[in-house]
């Protein structure tokens, strides 16, 4: 029999990505874990290995399960420090950074039933930091809009505006040190980050750099398997991703829509009979 599946994503390399797990054997599950680890190097403004995973799971039999890997904040964070800095949280520098909780979530997401394993995702994406591949258009445009940040960071500089001249579309993307860390949880799994050897010396960077994170910050996490919110609306099931997560929000808007839509209908209807009893009565005289 046939096999067949469908996979979107934002960038070719993704699709290509998933199109390769899918020769080697892989599922929908595969498919979605390739795509979603090389979005990591080809679409880093989006989707990073910094960064977090919210995913929504259909069984076979129909049942749906979130699943949230969303990082907390550092337990030594001072908030009234904070709080004392300004009324709006930082958007950017060491206080906002959370545990990343994308690397935990991605295991999840095979644990529910996928046919390879995580390393085989994590070294296609490592090959494809270390060959490179040509910067998209969107991601030409965020470093243009952060053309000042990535300046002043040694580290996003090297990579985004090698030699001071930020990247442009079409431009090779090569990301060696990237490819090195993926080859390392390849080898160690998310064990790796959270708690071993690359966790330390991100908490280390972090801490240089003013951030509450430690070590036991990144050893704490764990991916959180849960029931979605569930609505229906507008002749359809629903299903989003509990807090924190704004999937709620989502849900609340469908509702009103929704509520919209019947009421228009039911003022449609109402009109339509009112016009139906004219006709009637105009027939009769």
């Amino acid at each position: 029999m046939t096999r067949t599946a469908s996979i979107a994503a934002p960038h070719p390399a993704a699709v290509e990505a998933a199109r390769a797990a899918w020769a080697e054997g892989g599922n929908a599950l595969d498919l979605a874990v390739a795509a979603a680890t090389a979005l990591a190097v080809v679409y880093p403004h989006q989707c990073s290995l910094g960064g977090d995973l919210v995913a929504l799971v259909r069984e076979p039999d129909g049942a749906v399960q979130a699943i949230v890997s969303c990082g907390a904040a550092p337990r030594r964070v001072d908030v009234d420090a904070l709080r004392a800095a300004g009324e709006r949280m930082p958007s950017a520098g060491p206080h906002p950074v959370t545990v990343p909780g994308v690397l935990a979530g991605w295991e999840a997401v095979l644990d529910k039933g996928a046919a390879l394993p995580l390393a085989a995702h994590v070294r296609r994406a490592a090959t494809l930091a270390r060959d490179g591949s040509p910067v998209s258009s969107g991601l030409a445009w965020a470093i243009g809009y952060r053309a000042d940040g990535i300046a002043a960071d040694p580290g996003l500089r090297e990579v985004f505006s090698p030699g001071g001249t930020p990247l442009s579309e079409g431009h090779p993307l090569l990301q060696p040190r990237l490819a090195d860390t993926l080859d390392a949880i390849a080898d160690g799994g998310p064990a790796a980050l959270y708690g071993g050897a690359i966790g330390a010396a991100l908490a280390a960077g972090l801490e240089q750099a003013g951030s509450a994170m430690r070590l036991d910050d990144l050893a704490a996490h764990a991916a959180e398997l849960t029931e979605p919110l569930t609505a229906t609306a507008l002749g359809a099931t629903w299903h989003v991703a509990p807090p924190p997560t704004q999937g709620a929000t989502l849900l609340a808007m469908l509702a009103q829509i929704d509520a919209s839509a019947r009421a228009a209908a039911g003022a449609g209807a109402a009109a339509r009979l009112s016009l139906d009893r004219a006709r009637a009565a105009s027939a009769a005289r």
